[in-house]
């Protein structure tokens, strides 16, 4: 649900709001619910009560004190670009600490999730390299590397021998197994900060960031 801010309601952080208090300052009888004041803008969920997460009551650190910024930023925007790069990179090293331990890299977790994903068939390099979270310009000397340690294999395509086909061993399908279940267990974290409602929250509002940054320019 989107966050919408509520004039004529100054709460602090974590204070909740009665809609009835928004309805007799704005005039605005089509809502009903209580507001959550975060990070300077109101949450409206359409309930009747809001049971709000943990981290949402102990006032989690905003992006400027956990850069310990004086001065204010920029624009919203430069605020929530830092903030979106910060938590990807804190979330991104719990996944490295995991495979660290196994010798592996995010970068080849991710092809052998994408390949174990394409199943018998496989997939091309360049459709391999379409489809990893991190755009990754070296994708064939990554595979190469790989190949070598044989978590993947590659062949020419009969029908065009330009492409190269690439597809998941036996030995890449049994290190996944063993890295499902603890990487699993840290990206579980970035539910355990949100409800299940502000998580399609952030979903939808991440699609459309993504979108918009992958669009050709005006």
């Amino acid at each position: 649900m989107p966050f919408r801010q509520v004039s004529g309601l100054q709460p602090v952080r974590g204070q909740v709001v009665d809609a009835s208090s928004f309805v007799a300052k704005t005039g605005d009888t089509a809502l009903s619910g209580l507001y959550v004041r975060y990070a300077g803008f109101d949450l409206f969920n359409g309930k009747k009560e809001v049971v709000m997460p943990e981290t949402l009551r102990e006032a989690s650190p905003t992006i400027q004190e956990d850069l310990q910024q004086r001065k204010p930023f920029q624009s919203a925007s430069h605020e929530g670009y830092l903030s979106l790069i910060r938590t990807s990179g804190d979330s991104q090293r719990r996944i490295v600490v995991v495979l660290e331990a196994y010798d592996v890299t995010p970068q080849q977790y991710n092809v052998l999730r994408i390949l174990r994903g394409a199943g018998e068939e496989g997939l091309p390099t360049l459709g391999v390299a379409e489809r990893m979270i991190e755009r990754t310009p070296g994708i064939t000397r990554l595979i190469e590397r790989m190949v070598h340690r044989k978590w993947v294999t590659r062949e020419r395509c009969t029908d065009d021998r330009r492409r190269i086909w690439c597809r998941i061993t036996e030995s890449g399908l049994e290190l996944l197994l063993v890295l499902d279940e603890p990487v699993s267990r840290a990206i579980s974290l970035v539910g355990e900060a949100l409800e299940p409602y502000e998580m399609y929250t952030l979903i939808g509002y991440l699609d459309r960031v993504r979108a918009r940054m992958n669009a050709t320019d005006d």
